[in-house]
């Protein structure tokens, strides 16, 4: 099998570069990990990165012709994603963070994968890249199989290392003023990436179901 290692660093560039660009998967971490530790930080990861790989799974199904991506479809997958992300950054920011050991235990019982999964998948950078971006890569090796297995497995290993870096940082927040205006931060800027989706993704949705 041969393995094109100049196109592989090129993708390993991107990945870094797309994930180190701020979006609501990165403020999530951030906040999970502020509001319930690291416990939650991961529980977030695991939800947005389960969310990319089928992502990348429907990329891979559509590069090789098993079904195409319905345009209205997205723009719906990203219209409730986006109603979503509002109900949850509202709620973000009423809520106070409690730095108390018995209100880190309360808030690892939430349902950060859940949260982590919905975001992800209905994220519109996400499906850009992935749908647009990602097909590019699949010359990786000169077996489209094989290549999904090589992108997929560098995919996750960065995903996790770099967002688990970004969970651990905010982590270490241990003051609670300091800790609720990140906070306040990270909702306010999730409700503007939801605002911006659902303007972006309104106006298709509607005209559909006229």
């Amino acid at each position: 099998m041969l393995i094109d290692y100049t196109l592989i660093l090129l993708y390993v560039s991107s990945i870094v570069v797309f994930l180190g660009t701020p979006g609501p998967v990165a403020v999530l971490v951030a906040n999970s990990s502020v509001n319930g530790g690291i416990s939650a930080g991961m529980k977030t990861i695991i939800g947005t990165n389960l969310a990319s790989i089928i992502l990348i799974s429907v990329s891979f199904l559509m590069i090789n012709g098993i079904f195409s991506a319905n345009d209205h479809a997205l723009s719906f997958l990203t219209f409730f994603g986006a109603l979503y992300l509002i109900y949850f950054s509202i709620d973000t920011l009423k809520s106070k963070v409690n730095l108390s050991k018995e209100s880190l235990d309360k808030n690892k019982s939430k349902s950060w994968l859940r949260s982590g999964f919905l975001i992800g998948i209905s994220n519109p950078k996400d499906i850009l890249f992935f749908i647009a971006f990602f097909p590019a890569f699949f010359n990786v090796t000169d077996n489209k199989t094989a290549s999904m297995f090589v992108l997929l497995t560098i995919w996750v290993i960065l995903d996790y290392a770099l967002l688990f870096l970004l969970s651990f940082f905010f982590t270490k927040v241990s003051k609670e003023n300091t800790a609720n205006k990140i906070n306040k931060c990270s909702g306010s800027i999730l409700l503007l990436i939801a605002c911006f989706a659902l303007y972006t993704s309104a106006p298709e949705v509607f005209q559909v179901l006229a």
